[in-house]
């Protein structure tokens, strides 16, 4: 249940099919197919995750709207794998994952999930052609081609290939000590680097990741005054206790997030409200990379596993710019090998909105603008 909402159901089907070739070749595809059921509408953009524009085309997501329900699908996963030699490629629509953060991602450019994002266990695919091949037992060379569809009503040709993100990764495995993976490359026609690493210390597993952008072009844009670098950063512990207790800890930065000098407000909003309004126009927003509106944040999450395959689990995201925060306790109960059951909530802290004279809806604090809600989550698998 949430605020301005009285309730939601989403069916999730998804079949799936793998055939192989010769050993070589493997067709993979995988398809989402979403009745929901809602009174109201706020709902819908937690439960159901917004379409990816790393790709070329894509099917009308809606293919029924009526009242009170809809059914949506999403063709999630279309891809040929083909190994030759030492070499793998991968061609079609496929999940592309980069670095290791759980609740703040910066390494991932291939639209990482948001917090709060419920019954979204599979990453929406990309469409991308991947070609990899390892180099000795350490090393391991991949490039990326991804396509890029435009903004609504960019009906350009060449947007696919034009904006596109195009990459090196060179991933250096150092066993039981260190993984390092760099990406180089260009994205959005932008110069792009991201890097990942991760490792143990005294029991416990590290992980530094960012990602940056040159954009010469930053210093105009309005309430961006951290110049022409677009840079995100997250640096984490994880680490599992003797009795079983689960802790991770993480703290995140972003230049492109709201801060620093006054905005014009001329419709006297506020500046937490125009603030966010900028930084909602800029890039790693606009592209799905990024969910968060401001600079710096910190996470924690604690999990416990009880009779035997059950688990009990909360996690927190704050904003540590504006007091905000998100969150999200939840309870998982394995009935079979086969069916789970889960139980959780998402719970907004901070300055809630307020009305303008206007009657506008203004913002007074980030993660204080979210839901109220609670979820009932069953999976099966057959």
């Amino acid at each position: 249940m949430a605020r301005g909402d009285l309730g939601l159901a989403v069916v999730r089907l998804r079949p799936i099919a793998e055939v192989t070739f010769f050993d070589q070749i493997r067709l993979e595809l995988g398809w989402d197919v979403l009745p929901v059921m809602a009174v109201g509408s706020n709902l819908q953009q937690l439960a159901v995750a917004p379409q990816n524009r790393l790709r070329l085309a894509d099917f009308k997501p809606v293919l029924y709207q009526g009242d009170g329900m809809n059914l949506q699908h999403n063709l999630d996963r279309l891809f040929l794998r083909w190994i030759v030699g030492q070499f793998e490629l991968r061609i079609g629509r496929q999940a592309i994952g980069h670095g290791g953060a759980r609740l703040l991602p910066s390494a991932d450019l291939f639209g990482p999930f948001g917090p709060g994002a419920v019954a979204t266990e599979f990453k929406r695919g990309v469409d991308a052609i991947r070609l990899t091949r390892p180099i000795g037992d350490a090393w391991e060379l991949e490039l990326f081609a991804v396509m890029h569809r435009g903004a609504q009503g960019d009906e350009s040709p060449d947007t696919g290939l034009r904006d596109g993100v195009y990459l090196a990764r060179v991933l250096w495995r150092v066993p039981e000590m260190l993984d390092a993976s760099i990406l180089v490359g260009m994205s959005y026609r932008l110069p792009t680097f991201a890097l990942a690493l991760n490792g143990d210390v005294w029991g416990a597993g590290w992980y530094l990741e960012g990602s940056g952008r040159w954009d010469k072009e930053a210093d105009a844009e309005i309430g961006d005054p951290q110049g022409p670098l677009q840079l995100r950063l997250t640096a984490g512990l994880d680490r599992q206790w003797q009795d079983q207790w689960r802790t991770l800890v993480e703290v995140s930065y972003q230049s492109t997030g709201m801060g620093g000098a006054d905005l014009a407000d001329p419709l006297s909003l506020g500046q937490p409200a125009v603030q966010m309004s900028a930084a909602a126009q800029r890039l790693p927003i606009e592209v799905g990379e990024g969910f968060l509106l401001g600079r710096w944040y910190a996470a924690a999450m604690v999990s416990k596993p009880f009779r035997d395959l059950h688990s009990l689990q909360c996690a927190a995201i704050v904003n540590l710019q504006d007091g905000s925060a998100l969150v999200m306790p939840g309870v998982s109960f394995s009935m079979s090998d086969d069916v789970t059951l889960a139980i959780g909530a998402l719970l907004s802290f901070g300055k809630r909105p307020t009305r303008s004279i206007a009657g506008i809806t203004v913002p007074r604090s980030e993660l204080g603008s979210g839901p109220m809600l609670g979820y009932l989550d069953v999976r099966t698998a057959w």
